[in-house]
């Protein structure tokens, strides 16, 4: 059974995105699924267009935000790498929330 582990987070530039996507590879040995960098102008034009949609991380109005998916063949590990990736990506200021 495969586990998988979806984070939606904020960054200030897509430099730090791209650092946070070269971290997931190397932390989870290719245990990337998804990676996906979006504008705040771009999810801004969808909350105001799109009935029914909502703020990913209402929290904060960060310039950028990442969604980031992680699988791993063993039950618990994705969810174990995201934990460990998102956490020292916090702790060092690559990630904004």
């Amino acid at each position: 059974m495969r586990s998988r582990a979806t984070a939606v987070v904020g960054v200030e530039s897509p430099a730090r995105a791209v650092e946070l996507l070269h971290r997931a590879k190397a932390e989870t040995g290719g245990g990337v699924d998804a990676f996906e960098l979006m504008s705040r102008l771009g999810t801004q034009m969808v909350l105001k267009n799109i009935p029914g949609t909502r703020d990913p991380l209402p929290a904060g109005d960060y310039p950028w935000t990442v969604l980031v998916e992680l699988a791993s063949g063993e039950p618990g590990a994705a969810e174990a790498a995201m934990e460990r990736l998102l956490s020292g990506a916090l702790e060092d200021g690559t990630i904004l929330d």
